[in-house]
């Protein structure tokens, strides 16, 4: 499967694969193509990431610039049909579900468009496995009305 730039999810179906430095936004179509969109957090200062990944590791994590990167996201995610959020982790830890409190609770008309948020094994997917679950969700949603 080839996959090409995604430039714009204006009017897409789309899963967000969202991690503490960046989010990958894959088009869900039935093509040979996948489009893929890499956002990166905005840039702490290269000498404080050690800082930050050995707080991380010691369970104080930075949420220095989550703000900016949280509305960076919505702003992007926003112009999407259906969005599905996954995330690596569940409970504190899980940056997909602070970034879906953040989303909800500051432009709840445009989180209505997040159909799914689910904690996947990001490091053991690829973008062709998270299109292929995110077409098993909305075959659930459809089927069970969800």
């Amino acid at each position: 499967m080839h996959e090409t730039q995604l430039t714009d999810v204006t009017g897409k179906w789309v899963i967000a694969a969202v991690t503490r430095d960046y989010c990958d936004v894959w088009h869900v179509s039935d093509g040979h193509e996948r489009e893929v969109m890499h956002l990166h957090r905005p840039d702490e200062g290269v000498e404080h990431h050690h800082v930050r990944q050995a707080q991380e590791h010691h369970g104080h994590r930075s949420d220095q610039g989550s703000t900016e990167y949280y509305k960076y996201l919505s702003a992007v995610l926003s112009s999407a049909t259906d969005v599905m959020l996954v995330g690596h982790g569940s409970g504190k830890s899980s940056i997909v579900e602070e970034f879906a409190e953040y989303f909800s609770k500051h432009h709840p008309d445009r989180y209505k468009l997040v159909t799914e948020v689910r904690h996947v094994n990001l490091p053991a997917l690829s973008g062709g496995e998270l299109i292929q679950m995110a077409h098993e969700w909305k075959k659930e949603q459809l089927e069970f009305g969800a």
